[in-house]
């Protein structure tokens, strides 16, 4: 039963009972009656707004979580794309890399993807200078990249041993494992490879390849990319 009805019920009783109420009270009752009523219109007024603004705050709230969700599952994907064709960029310049490697018969570094010079093919010990031999090996390699894969990003990266300088003169196989890189480097440019396609990294002896320090001394060439160029009106 609404307030009101309960009011007007009780007003009755009072004029039924006592047979003596004023008309001025009967105003005042009557007065604060609609009062009441209108404060009762207001406060349903304002509950049917909250209620309708927590139905839209609840319907926002489920849009936002299924864009949530669905920013996850895009993010996800993304990043197994990404993998993917990290993996299979990988295996390409791996398999480009082998294939490099056939004119020279030296091995590949199975975790680098990298064809190993190794150092007592390309150096004396602690020296920087190229043999003769290591010069030879380079051409062959020049020649095979620019041949087949003239368009390729090539990181030269050197690579040492753990036995510390002491008499060759260097500062230290930073210095030397760089010192070996930008040999190797300037030799490929020589032959025709540009600049733009190869950078150097030295890493001393952080990198080890095995157990054996002979191995370890060793100049990386490491296949990064093979960029497509398109031909004119092709």
């Amino acid at each position: 039963m609404r307030p009101r009805t309960i009011i007007l019920l009780i007003a009755g009783l009072m004029l039924g009972t006592t047979g003596c109420v004023s008309q001025q009270k009967y105003n005042d009752l009557k007065a604060d009656l609609v009062q009441k009523d209108a404060l009762l219109r207001d406060a349903e007024r304002a509950h049917r707004n909250i209620e309708a603004k927590l139905r839209l705050e609840e319907e926002q709230g489920q849009r936002m979580r299924a864009e949530y969700q669905l920013a996850i599952a895009s993010k996800d994907a993304s990043e197994r794309a990404l993998l993917e064709a990290r993996s299979e960029l990988e295996n390409t310049n791996r398999t480009r890399m082998e294939d490099i490697a056939t004119v020279t018969n030296l091995p590949i570094n199975q975790q680098t993807g990298g064809l190993m010079l190794e150092s007592r093919l390309m150096f004396n010990p602690g020296k920087a200078e190229l043999r003769d031999e290591g010069k030879a090996t380079l051409n062959q390699i020049a020649l095979k990249i620019m041949t087949d894969y003239p368009h390729a990003t090539i990181r030269v990266a050197g690579h040492t041993d753990d036995d510390p300088i002491v008499h060759s003169g260097w500062a230290d196989n930073w210095q030397l494992s760089v010192e070996r890189a930008r040999v190797v480097l300037t030799h490929l440019i020589e032959q025709g490879i540009t600049r733009e396609q190869m950078y150097l990294a030295g890493y001393a002896e952080t990198l080890p390849f095995s157990a054996r320090k002979e191995e370890n001394r060793r100049v990386e060439l490491i296949l990064e990319s093979e960029q497509v160029v398109a031909v004119p009106g092709g």
